[in-house]
């Protein structure tokens, strides 16, 4: 009978570190996905307001840095924020092809050393047609 209780001692022993690691490695890698969403919603949240604000591109940037200060949501870093925003203005008829504007909020994670310590940028883009700053602006509220 002791010889079963040691074996099996032995062989959670054995596990015990992989078991640690995938469970670790769940956690890292729910921690990324909410970092995505919340990208995400900060690129849409940019380009609502290239629709509805009439806001240039360093304004939309400044204030999707503020959302992650000052938002209620999980705090990012904004050092390790990289924010490119594209406003393309609209053409008139008879081109009716209005352009995209669009915004990608990209976040730089580091990962734990147990891991390889290497970085990695997790990104959230957004897209929309743009028909504002012309006189054929749509209100769609």
């Amino acid at each position: 009978m002791k010889i079963k209780n040691g074996q099996a001692l032995v062989e959670f022993a054995l596990l015990l570190p992989a078991l640690i690691m995938i469970l670790i490695s769940i956690c890292w890698y729910s921690r990324v996905l909410i970092t995505r969403q919340q990208l995400v919603i900060a690129a849409r949240y940019g380009t609502d307001l290239i629709r509805h604000m009439n806001m240039n591109e360093a304004e939309v940037s400044d204030e999707i840095k503020n959302y992650f200060k000052f938002a209620n949501v999980r705090k990012l870093d904004t050092n390790r924020l990289a924010i490119k925003v594209k406003i393309s203005p609209a053409t008139p008829p008879p081109d009716m092809n209005p352009p995209a504007s669009w915004v990608e909020v990209n976040y730089k994670f580091y990962l734990p050393a147990m891991f390889g310590g290497k970085e990695f940028w997790v990104s959230g883009r957004s897209e929309v047609l743009n028909d504002t700053l012309t006189i054929f602006y749509e209100n769609h509220s």
